[in-house]
C-alpha cells in the first residue's frame, strides 16, 4: 500500500509547492487513473511513491517504509517502480536485456536471480527475441515495453506510469495497454497518470489534481459522466465517449463505458 500523509512538494526553497496537502491511499492490487491539467501537480506524485522526490512536508509511506528513510530506499524501489513518460529518459542498456538487468544488478543479486528475472520481464511485455537487440532500433511501442520490463525486473508490487501512451501510435498503443492489463491481471497494483477517457475506463478508481490539490477521488464512471468535472482536470473524451453522449441527448440509454459495437446496438434497439 502507498500512502500519502498531507504531502506538500516544492522543486525549490521559496517557490510555491507544486503539491499542497496531498492525503491519498493506492491499495494494493488497485488500478488508479491519475488526471488533471498539465502543471497539476501529477508527475510530481509519480515521483514522490518512489523516492525519487522526498517531500517538503508530510511523508509517503509504502508498506509502511518512509521514503525519506535513505537507509529503505532500495526497499521502496523495489517494491514501486516507475515509467517514466518518455522512455529514452530510463534506457541506460546497451541490449534489451542489458537494460531489464541493470536494476536487479544494483541490488547485487546472484547472477542466476537476475537472469531469471530478466527473462520473466522481458516475456511479460511481449519483447521475446529481441534481447540483444539496441534499444535505439526499437519502435517508439517497444521502447515503452522494455521501460516497463526495467520495472518489472525489481518484482515491484505497484506500477506508477507517467503518461504511457502518450507519444505512441494506435498499434504501440495498444500493445502497451495489452502489457498493462497483463500486469494488473497479475495482482500488481497500477498507477496510471492519463488524460485519455478510454484509459481512465481501464481503472478501477481515479484521483483528479487541480494547482496540486486532490479535487475528485472516486469513481470512474461518475467522473465521465460529469462534462464540467472533466473539463476542469483537462480529461479528453474518446470520440465513443462523445457519441454515447449525442445519443444520450436524443434520450437513447447508453452506458458511459460502451464500445462501439454497444452503440450500435442501443442505436437499432
Amino acid at each position: 500500500m502507498i500512502v500519502f500523509e498531507e504531502v506538500s512538494f516544492a522543486y525549490r526553497e521559496g517557490d510555491p509547492p507544486a503539491i499542497s496537502h496531498v492525503s491519498l491511499r493506492i491499495a494494493d492490487g488497485e488500478r488508479v487513473a491519475l488526471v488533471g491539467p498539465n502543471g497539476s501537480g501529477k508527475s510530481t506524485i509519480a515521483m514522490l511513491t518512489n523516492g525519487v522526490l522526498v517531500p517538503t512536508r508530510g511523508r509517503v509511506l509504502v508498506d509502511g517504509l518512509d521514503t525519506a528513510d535513505r537507509g529503505s530506499i532500495d526497499e521502496v524501489r523495489s517494491r514501486v517502480g516507475l515509467v517514466l513518460q518518455n522512455p529514452d529518459d530510463q534506457i541506460v542498456g546497451a541490449t534489451v536485456a542489458e537494460d531489464v538487468a541493470f536494476g536487479p544488478e544494483n541490488l547485487a543479486l546472484p547472477a542466476d536471480e537476475i537472469q531469471r528475472r530478466v527473462v520473466s520481464a522481458i516475456n511479460a511485455v511481449g519483447l521475446s527475441g529481441l534481447e540483444r537487440r539496441e534499444p535505439h532500433t526499437l519502435s517508439e511501442g517497444q521502447k515503452q515495453r522494455l521501460a516497463i520490463a526495467g520495472a518489472l525486473a525489481m518484482e515491484p508490487r505497484c506500477l506508477v506510469m507517467d503518461e504511457p501512451t502518450a507519444m505512441l501510435d494506435p498499434a504501440g498503443r495498444a500493445s502497451v495497454l495489452t502489457a498493462i492489463a497483463a500486469l494488473h491481471g497479475g495482482g500488481r497494483s497500477v498507477v496510471h497518470i492519463t488524460h485519455d477517457a478510454s484509459e481512465i475506463l481501464l481503472c478501477d478508481r481515479a484521483i483528479g489534481l487541480r494547482q496540486g490539490r486532490v479535487v475528485y477521488d472516486g469513481d470512474v464512471r461518475a467522473l465521465l459522466q460529469d462534462e464540467d468535472a472533466m473539463r476542469a482536470l483537462d480529461v479528453q473524451p474518446s470520440p465513443v465517449l462523445e457519441v454515447a453522449r449525442l445519443l444520450a441527448q436524443a434520450g437513447v440509454r447508453v452506458p458511459v463505458d460502451a464500445d462501439a459495437s454497444r452503440l450500435v446496438d442501443a442505436v437499432w434497439a
